[in-house]
């Protein structure tokens, strides 16, 4: 009972985590505005 509680509670958490990570690569590659797009661009890329 316990085990199938910890499965459920990290399975989830891993689902949350991963759509966190890519709503903010969607929002950083299209819904961001130029400036802060910018910003982004050049402190990961360069």
């Amino acid at each position: 009972m316990m085990l199938t509680f910890v499965w459920i509670t990290l399975r989830f958490i891993h689902f949350a985590s991963l759509m966190l990570v890519y709503g903010c690569a969607l929002y950083g590659a299209w819904l961001a505005p130029a400036s802060i797009r910018r910003l982004m661009t050049r402190r990961f890329l360069h």
